[in-house]
């Protein structure tokens, strides 16, 4: 708390902070806003919220990500745009049920990746980009919930919306 309070005694101070470089004047900055959305300059109590607001984000946020990864889509490849394919690719894809031309085709990211690089094809990789980007249906309420966290931080912490407490 102390080398908070003298940090912001420094960088409030105008004509004391020319003094310093431009690159202490900005990492003094810097710092002192790392500080502020920590919530430091709160009573113990909005700390206390803080910290749990913060925990909760890093959960919701855990929680998406696996969600992300977890739900897997398929899209259907002829197969002969697949030929060539390294086999961490061509080992994930199945035959079509009753069909040897087409392969169905996980949406995971790294598969997705693959197929955007190197599949000349623009309707499969148009296909493609929207099914692996538009899964996880599921995710949406997470994604209200991790917004609704985000917000009642950056009120806490005094700022308007999230986005401006993320780009401060």
């Amino acid at each position: 708390m102390e080398l908070y309070r003298s940090l912001k005694t420094v960088t409030e101070d105008k004509v004391g902070m020319k003094a310093y470089t431009p690159e202490q004047r900005r990492m003094g900055i810097l710092l002192r806003n790392e500080f502020e959305r920590d919530g430091i300059h709160l009573s113990r109590s909005d700390r206390q919220q803080v910290i749990s607001l913060q925990n909760d984000i890093t959960q919701i946020s855990m929680k998406f990500q696996s969600t992300m990864y977890s739900a897997r889509e398929y899209v259907e490849v002829p197969a002969k745009l697949i030929r060539g394919m390294p086999h961490s690719i061509t080992s994930v894809c199945e035959r079509k049920w009753m069909s040897r031309d087409t392969l169905r085709v996980p949406t995971d990211m790294h598969v997705m990746n693959t197929i955007l690089k190197w599949v000349g094809a623009p309707e499969v990789r148009r296909k493609m980009y929207i099914a692996a980007n538009s899964c996880a249906k599921d995710n949406l309420p997470v994604l209200d919930e991790l917004r609704a966290k985000r917000h009642e931080l950056a009120q806490l912490l005094g700022f308007p919306t999230y986005a401006h407490l993320a780009t401060r």
